[in-house]
């Protein structure tokens, strides 16, 4: 089974909160330990080259004015008016970054 990338940013969280090694935490959750430190590498990696806002995507909400969608790494999805706040949003996504 294919697994997307913000599948694979929860469980590098549920890894790391576990205290496991990647091998234990592999076996528990039914992966393939080499898998798992695959991702904790390329998206540590990602994170690293974009730490402020690691996105994986930013559009316009189709037909609804100047609306932008802000989908995070971690699956959370952000829907900001076009005159939002900068300030505002960078608190939100480094709160919801925290919650990932």
């Amino acid at each position: 089974m294919r697994r997307s990338r913000a599948e694979w940013s929860k469980q590098i969280a549920l890894w790391r909160k576990s205290g496991l090694t990647a091998r234990e935490y592999a076996a528990k959750a039914g992966l393939n330990p080499g898998t798992l430190k695959f991702w904790k590498y390329a998206l540590g990696k990602e994170a690293r080259s974009c730490p402020e806002f690691p996105l994986v995507e930013v559009h316009s909400a189709a037909g609804r004015d100047d609306r932008l969608e802000i989908a995070l790494v971690s699956g959370h999805r952000v829907r900001v008016p076009g005159t939002f706040e900068s300030d505002a949003l960078r608190r939100l996504l480094a709160v919801l970054e925290v919650s990932a």
